[in-house]
């Protein structure tokens, strides 16, 4: 039981900071320096690839933030993927006046992996960025992640997610807090070597890296990068490219994404098997430790719990009282959040403790329920 209570601490302890630690202390070390970005005046021909379910509010206000990028329009192509829409978003787009848009119409709801794949068939150019409706780019977003290819051993760059609050319905006042430490890590990771994954609403690859995605992929924003990753190349972060969303409108609805996104997770392994192999992964290190050791974590806190309560001992009664007094501040952060209120110092213990149920709640999901219930959103 001793032996439990501390393998379960230092994978918990490894996990949430000793990963990211190592990863700042290699980078120092290797005095490794950012992608910088090099604008030379030469731009690559670039198709802007987006999915779309029911967009009609969004389509031509999206289309209409692309277009006002920096990036030469004579060099700019966009292609629109109406996934079996049941309103006339494909009809708007379609109408939108721009000579190089090309718009398809997927005719059945069968997911953005299959919407981007139709879409992949028709780019034409080197280089392809995906993008989402719901979010905004900066003009300079495009620039910045073309810029980074002028380095022979990039093949795919993701950008920086901008996430704004947003108060309706019950949203938290603290939606950056989880994404401001993801972010430190991907950025790092891409300064050694490969982020793990992307940020879907905001990356660009080279097109003749692309591998179609199978049926009902979940997380096209990690099995993407890390087929780029098994060429051969690196993916990186543009930490100057810009994207802009707004948080969740309800803690449940952000809550539920978790859940996708973990599954997803469980998914790849299966999708993907040489990811678990350390011969066959060039960043086997990275995926294990920022992936797989999330998924076990939830495991590791209740083993932690439970051998505190039955362990005899001082410092063991101590660890779980510790442990109970954090779970009452994560319970009161998460009626805060809920309510729409700051969250304040209960921000952390909450988000930290939601991260884990919804990590423990994706295993159960990816194999009691279809890929399809896991990916549909609506």
């Amino acid at each position: 039981m001793e032996s439990l209570f501390i393998i379960s601490i230092v994978l918990i302890f490894y996990t949430y900071i000793g990963y990211p630690l190592i990863l700042a202390i290699i980078h120092k070390l290797k005095s490794a320096s950012t992608v910088i970005f090099q604008d030379d005046g030469t731009h690559e021909e670039l198709t802007v690839v987006m999915a779309m379910y029911n967009a009609q509010e969004r389509i031509s206000t999206r289309l209409a933030n692309i277009l006002q990028t920096k990036y030469p329009l004579e060099k700019l192509h966009i292609i629109v993927v109406s996934d079996g829409s049941t309103d006339d978003c494909y009809e708007l787009a379609k109408a939108f006046d721009y000579p190089r848009l090309t718009v398809l119409n997927q005719e059945n709801n069968q997911g953005k992996s299959q919407a981007l794949n139709l879409a992949m068939q028709h780019v034409k150019t080197p280089l392809v960025a995906f993008a989402d409706v719901r979010q905004n780019f900066d003009e300079n977003t495009l620039n910045e992640l073309a810029s980074q290819f002028s380095h022979a051993d990039i093949g795919a760059v993701t950008g920086n997610l901008m996430i704004e609050q947003n108060q309706e319905q019950g949203a938290s006042n603290d939606p950056g807090l989880y994404w401001k430490y993801e972010k430190f890590i991907r950025l790092t990771e891409g300064l050694i070597n490969s982020v793990v994954g992307v940020t879907g609403a905001i990356y660009m690859m080279r097109s003749s890296l692309f591998q179609p995605l199978p049926p009902s992929t979940i997380l096209d924003d990690v099995f993407t990068p890390m087929t780029v990753v098994k060429q051969g190349k690196r993916v990186v972060m543009a930490n100057d490219a810009y994207a802009f969303d707004y948080s969740s409108h309800s803690i449940t609805e952000e809550f539920n994404r978790k859940v996708r996104t973990l599954a997803g997770n469980y998914q790849l392994m299966r999708l993907l098997p040489w990811l678990n192999n350390p011969m066959a992964n060039p960043i086997f290190w990275q995926w294990f430790s920022h992936k797989v050791c999330r998924l076990i974590i939830p495991f590791a806190l209740m083993a932690v719990l439970i051998s505190s309560l039955l362990l005899n001992g001082v410092f063991f009664q101590l660890c779980f009282i510790a442990q109970v007094i954090f779970y009452t501040l994560a319970t009161v952060g998460y009626l805060k959040m809920s309510k729409g209120q700051s969250a304040g110092i209960f921000s952390l213990p909450a988000t930290f403790t939601i991260l884990n149920i919804a990590a423990f709640i994706a295993l159960f999901k990816y194999f009691l329920f279809s890929p399809k219930k896991l990916w549909k959103k609506h």
